[in-house]
């Protein structure tokens, strides 16, 4: 079935399938599955005369992702073929499939591993038939790197920041959403700084899958059992603005500070107001770029990373 009959079959545009099937940005997850769906074979990303390189990565341009991606793009050079193949997120099952599918004769893949297990089990497959650079959190299966951020020490630095820049702050509630191994690295990093300063952990707020609107639901949680107990509050999981939302609806004093992980953009409202103070911003374009020098190590020069694992430290946003 050509991209026509395609089109025509789910009422769809040429274009809009052609960047479905080819793992384009611009089109929804709906939209690329029910080309999948209906198509008679996925595409095969087919390298020329050059040495190649599959990346594989989420589509939805948040600062992280985004910041990866250019860094991956600014550092392989022309004498590599590049195919990028594009899933909707981490947790996607059956596209993120697909984009695997998509690279797997390339010679070299860059790839963020998703969270579903078939994927998974995919992708652990094609690491035994040629180098894997993982981005984020790698998989426990044979690969040349994985380029990822240090979670424990992370963690440390910010609560190292907080008790240097703040040391009046001693009262911390800490709010965990969707509590991760690496959002329980970060925090015992940033538990064990503030505790060589004298800060105490008042209280821990676990939410677990909970719906909108967020900033409700940790409204309710912190009036339930925080209300003039904490001079801080820090936000494990990057739900930060959603902190300071929900500080506002409890008209809580402005002397309550919130430090967190995530992007100083997605948050400037609340940077100008002086209710944000610290944030530790992962350096995605630098583990983009770093992924990508590797990968022409090897495939240029067949040289292996020293290292299987590349620390990216984050950097520490004061809001002064």
């Amino acid at each position: 079935m050509n991209t026509n009959e395609l089109a025509k079959k789910c009422n769809i545009s040429v274009s809009a399938v052609y960047k479905a099937l080819y793992h384009k940005r611009g089109v929804d997850a709906k939209t690329r599955e029910k080309v999948f769906a209906a198509a008679d074979t996925v595409p095969i990303a087919m390298a020329g005369g050059k040495p190649s390189v599959g990346v594989v990565l989420p589509a939805r341009p948040t600062y992280y992702w985004d910041a990866l991606y250019q860094g991956i793009q600014s550092e392989l050079p022309a004498e590599i073929d590049v195919h990028f193949a594009f899933f909707p997120s981490l947790g996607s099952g059956n596209v993120s499939g697909h984009a695997i599918d998509y690279v797997q004769n390339l010679d070299l893949c860059i790839i963020a591993p998703s969270f579903a297990p078939a994927v998974q089990a995919k992708i652990a497959a094609l690491a035994m038939e040629k180098p894997i650079i993982y981005v984020s959190e790698g998989l426990p299966t044979p690969h040349l790197a994985a380029v990822c951020g240090n979670h424990f020490d992370d963690g440390y630095r910010l609560g190292t920041a907080l008790t240097s820049v703040f040391p009046e702050k001693k009262r911390i509630l800490a709010l965990h959403v969707h509590n991760g191994l690496g959002a329980q690295m970060r925090t015992n990093g940033f538990v064990r700084a503030v505790s060589k300063a004298g800060a105490t952990i008042v209280g821990n707020i676990e939410l677990e899958d909970i719906s909108a609107p967020l900033a409700s639901v940790i409204a309710r949680a912190i009036k339930a059992d925080y209300i003039g107990r904490f001079d801080c509050l820090y936000c494990a999981t990057g739900v930060t603005h959603y902190t300071c939302l929900a500080l506002h609806k409890l008209k809580l004093t402005d002397d309550i500070i919130c430090i967190g992980y995530e992007n100083p953009r997605a948050n400037s409202a609340y940077i100008e107001s002086g209710r944000i103070r610290l944030l530790s911003v992962s350096n995605a374009f630098e583990m983009g770029r770093t992924a990508a020098k590797i990968a022409t190590a090897k495939l240029l020069r067949n040289v292996d990373p020293p290292e299987e694992t590349v620390y990216i430290p984050s950097k520490i946003f004061e809001n002064k």
